[in-house]
């Protein structure tokens, strides 16, 4: 689970360069929050599975399905707070941090365990 966390971290730190390089450098905080908006639910997630797999054994299905259900509800409030705690957010590049970050989940089926 933490090779997921970290290749979003690379995900979001290529969104946060490339965001700077097109948009200026207050583009690339913005791209930076949102990347950072979908990486710490995620982590987070990650820490709860493998702390009730130790506990547990193994995690259930409604164990993985009430931490997937938080790191949902944890994801849209980070999200919803940019606009009140960060008024000159630049939604292009918050955008394409939270894509580039969603998106490296989908290079997990390219890393072998």
């Amino acid at each position: 689970m933490l090779k997921l966390v970290l290749m979003q971290i690379a995900a979001g730190s290529i969104g946060v360069v490339v965001s700077g390089w097109l948009f200026g450098w207050l583009a690339s905080i913005s791209a930076a929050i949102g990347s950072g908006a979908v990486v710490l639910p995620n982590l987070l997630f990650a820490g709860f599975l493998s702390w009730t797999a130790r506990v547990k054994g193994t995690p259930d299905v409604g164990t993985f399905l009430f931490g997937e259900l938080m790191k949902l509800f944890l994801t849209l409030c980070l999200l919803i707070m940019v606009p009140v705690f960060y008024a000159g957010a630049h939604w292009g590049a918050l955008i394409i941090g939270v894509a580039l970050s969603l998106h490296a989940l989908f290079l997990a089926f390219l890393v072998k365990t």
